[in-house]
């Protein structure tokens, strides 16, 4: 919840041109992307462990999910 209201509220106000939840256990990740037309985050687009995410705000980085999300304890 604080990550939702305080910090989205704080990365707002100060126009961060992207911000990222993620949620380990239900393994998704929302990204709020800046809109400066509207001086304000767009909705959240969500994204699921079987997908791979672009982080504009880092040169188009590239962040495959299910990397993210794989149990370091599961044999490969």
């Amino acid at each position: 919840l604080k990550d939702h209201r305080e910090k989205k509220a704080l990365y707002e106000k100060h126009a961060v041109k992207e911000y990222v939840i993620a949620y380990p256990i239900e393994e998704y990740v929302e990204i709020y992307r800046w809109e400066k037309s509207r001086k304000k985050f767009s909705s959240p687009v969500i994204f699921d462990r079987t997908q791979t995410i672009r982080l504009t705000s880092i040169g188009g980085l590239e962040v495959i999910l299910e990397d993210v999300f794989r149990d370091p304890t599961a044999k490969k």
